[in-house]
């Protein structure tokens, strides 16, 4: 049985993944902790919405540009065709994005849970 990924290759992806994550909470989860901090009082839900928000921003900036490809299909539906999304290609997009928000909220509601649980922060109810 051939291997799809060896030791070495998952400790190096494992190690790009972990910088990637790293920069995205220092770049874009800190300073909109800051925002929200200094704003508006920190509850649950502007966490979680402040989360959503970071978790999305990469994405979207990421797909302003037109694709690189001329015509793309995933699982028999044609997603981009001469260099535009077509109708389903925007829907795909939107699931995509629609589940990194929710991914984002969940982090920052758990974000918001450990804080609070954090004897040294007094501030938050």
């Amino acid at each position: 049985m051939p291997k799809l990924i060896t030791v070495p290759g998952a400790l190096y992806i494992v190690i790009i993944g972990f910088v990637i994550a790293l920069a995205h909470a220092l770049f874009l989860g800190l300073p909109a902790f800051f925002a929200l901090r200094d704003y508006w009082r920190l509850h649950w839900w502007s966490a979680a919405l402040g989360g959503a928000v970071v978790a999305v921003i990469p994405m979207i900036l990421l797909n302003l540009t037109p694709p690189a490809y001329d015509i793309f299909r995933q699982g028999g539906v044609t997603l981009i065709i001469d260099g535009t999304y077509t109708r389903a290609g925007r829907i795909d997009l939107a699931r995509r994005v629609s589940w990194q928000a929710m991914i984002g909220a969940v982090a920052g509601f758990a974000f918001w849970r450990a804080l609070r649980s954090s004897p040294s922060v007094s501030h938050l109810n």
